[in-house]
């Protein structure tokens, strides 16, 4: 049976961990808010999925940014070694 307050808390853990650019666990409160919305009717969980939709996208880009971060920085490393 899904928890639908418990899926309103998770957000706001969510919402934290996007503020402090913690991938990792914003991932992992993701996945906590969708097993919560489990077995909750279908008209109740659309809010919810709506404000975790922004989220994926934060972390989506942050997280291309910092592996073209690395690769850049890979690359002058390399070519500062040659």
């Amino acid at each position: 049976m899904g928890d639908i307050e418990k899926a309103r808390r998770e957000i706001r853990y969510a919402k934290s961990a996007a503020d402090d650019r913690r991938w990792d666990l914003l991932e992992t409160r993701i996945r906590g808010i969708e097993a919560a919305l489990e077995g909750v009717s279908e008209a109740e969980p659309s809010p919810v999925l709506a404000e975790i939709q922004p989220l994926r996208e934060m972390m989506a880009k942050a997280l291309r940014e910092e592996q073209a971060g690395r690769i850049e920085r890979e690359i002058k490393r390399n070519l500062g070694n040659a």
